[in-house]
């Protein structure tokens, strides 16, 4: 089992050394403690590598001041009555009066005892170190000339040269405060896969990216943040004052190199109310506007719920995600159409060396004809830079010469060793990778290949997706529905499913639309089913005896409808795919059947 990870900031020495000997009795507990007091704790909060950390552990008004510039959970380690005892029967042997100074952690318990045990002993509550100052100018020219306190009220004493003797935390308050955090550990295992789905879901219903889970406490449960101390630092403030809002609420602010949204909504789950914060950060690196490149500047991620991603795009391939996020030779993530290439290629990205630098995408499918040279030759081309992403979709586009020209042109320029190079490449469930285009990738590139399985290959994980998508859907259409029903699922299974996981997206939103009870049923499934096979594009070989009352002109025609809707109304992968030009395509669709 992992253990916890716990970061200590000791306000003083000796609460550091307690810490580590009642963490000897935790042992699922990992314990990291550093000394620090206020300020000092701070700067030893702002420059730690808080990824490697589950909780921060501190005490009184250390804790507070951490607690407004990281967004680990703080437990703090509270000052018992046993504590405020001890300190109390110390300072009777004292000949002059003495006074207790403190937050309202030390004063509550101060309060009781000296009710409960007769004592007559000034209290002050304080809540800013400058009101303790305040309070000691007092009490000194009073002739208080002993005080007991917490670290903050013992610096102000100190300068003020008064004798402060520090309420220190006791082993049952240490104690105390590492039973917090496993409790708070168990609870919050126990209910994330469901607690993560819904905020998922509600960041999807929002169109949003990164993002940040607090619940009422404003104690943060979970972050899909990168690593990213530019961005950390950006956000910090605006978030915490985003959460003293109630309801919607939008914040943006522009850098020198970034663009910044946040979103922040509320949201309720099991009878608590949770803030969703929303991180949209943009780049502002300029890029040329000639939209023949079709190349966009990216370094928004994908919803970066990272266990259903790579389970749902990548199947059995998941377990060697991280091969391919780690390596800087190119990648060809190959596939059929409706796999995810594009997610997939996002989330490489994301959790690669060079997240933090732009995503340029180029879509070949989108370039015009001889676009190609001038994509390479002009100086303004991302391509001409280094030490970034760029993601070539469609290559499966390029017409073979095209292809060998763009090729040579990568090995010739040094593109992938100047570069991280992702590439997809559409592949057919009839040609598979035996086309000469894939051939020459293979051949010519030093690349590693990520194959997509189709969804009809991956079965085991229907029950998976189609729950995640279920309750994607519901969020849309205010439906609570719950699964499909056996008879439905036996549907699913049996279904070819050439549109891939888009496909199973599509029929489960007209599914979970059109259902009003709890689980969708088998007729609903069957007849949905039934049109998408109808409209299935039959290929050559399947497709019967010929109707030979059709022209040559007219058949020709349907047919070309035919692969230009499976293609989504794409003429460039349509031309591809049936041989001819896309100016040829157009003449033929122009022509309506009735030839030339």
């Amino acid at each position: 089992m992992k253990k916890t990870r716990i970061l200590g900031i000791a306000p003083y020495k000796s609460l550091a050394t307690l810490m580590k000997e009642v963490s000897l009795h935790y042992p699922d507990i990992e314990l990291t403690v550093e000394v620090g007091d206020l300020e000092d704790g701070l700067k030893v909060v702002e420059t730690t590598n808080l990824s490697h950390f589950d909780f921060i552990v501190s005490r009184g008004g250390t804790a507070q001041l951490i607690r407004k510039s990281t967004f680990l959970p703080i437990i703090e380690i509270e000052i018992s009555v046993y504590d405020v005892l001890r300190a109390i029967q110390m300072a009777e042997g004292f000949s002059a009066n003495f006074a207790i100074v403190g937050y309202p952690n030390i004063t509550k318990y101060a309060h009781i005892l000296c009710d409960l045990l007769q004592y007559k002993v000034e209290i002050y509550t304080i809540n800013s170190y400058e009101a303790t100052r305040q309070c000691m100018l007092s009490l000194k020219s009073r002739n208080v000339q002993h005080v007991l306190c917490d670290m903050v009220s013992q610096r102000a004493a100190m300068e003020l040269d008064m004798s402060a003797i520090l309420i220190t935390s006791g082993v049952e308050s240490i104690a105390e405060a590492f039973d917090t955090v496993e409790k708070f550990n168990r609870s919050f295992v126990n209910s994330r896969t469901q607690l993560e789905s819904v905020a998922f879901s509600e960041a999807m219903r929002l169109k949003q990216q990164y993002l940040m889970l607090f619940n009422e406490e404003q104690t943060l449960v979970f972050s899909t943040l990168p690593d990213d101390k530019v961005l950390t630092s950006r956000i910090k403030k605006p978030v915490f004052t985003l959460l003293e809002t109630a309801g919607y609420v939008k914040w943006e602010h522009t850098y020198d190199e970034m663009h910044v949204v946040l979103e922040k909504s509320d949201f309720t789950w099991a009878d608590t109310v949770y803030r969703l914060v929303t991180v949209h950060p943009t780049s502002l690196v300029r890029i040329h506007k000639n939209q023949q490149f079709h190349v966009s500047n990216k370094v928004e991620q994908s919803m970066n719920n990272w266990h259903f991603k790579t389970v749902a795009y990548l199947g059995e391939e998941a377990i060697h995600f991280d091969r391919y996020c780690k390596s800087l030779q190119p990648t060809l993530i190959c596939g059929e159409l409706g796999c995810g290439k594009t997610i997939v290629a996002e989330m490489i990205y994301s959790k690669s060396v060079y997240q933090n630098k732009p995503l340029y995408t180029v879509d070949f499918s989108s370039v015009q004809e001889r676009s190609l040279r001038r994509i390479i030759n002009n100086i303004s081309s991302p391509l001409h830079g280094t030490g970034q992403t760029i993601y070539f979709k469609n290559v499966d586009a390029l017409t073979l010469t095209e292809l060998n020209q763009f090729l040579n042109y990568i090995s010739e320029s040094r593109l992938a060793v100047r570069n991280r190079l992702i590439l997809s490449f559409e592949i057919t469930p009839q040609q598979g990778t035996a086309s000469p285009q894939y051939k020459a990738i293979t051949d010519t590139l030093p690349c590693q290949v990520l194959y997509l399985r189709p969804l009809r290959a991956r079965t085991e994980s229907m029950q998976t997706l189609t729950s995640f998508m279920i309750s994607r859907h519901n969020l849309e259409f205010g439906r609570q529905v719950i699964a499909l029903d056996p008879s439905a699922m036996e549907y699913f299974l049996r279904f070819p499913w050439y549109g891939n996981l888009n496909q199973l997206s599509r029929v489960l939103q007209e599914l979970v639309s059109m259902t009003h009870s709890s689980y969708i049923n088998g007729n609903d499934a069957a007849q949905i089913l039934s049109r998408e096979s109808a409209n299935l594009v039959s290929l050559p070989e399947s497709e019967g005896t010929p109707d030979l009352s059709r022209t040559l002109a007219k058949a020709s025609y349907d047919y070309i409808c035919r692969v230009l809707s499976a293609e989504n109304m794409n003429q460039s992968r349509a031309a591809k795919r049936l041989g001819i030009s896309r100016s040829t395509l157009w003449r033929m669709l122009k022509s309506g059947g009735k030839g030339q």
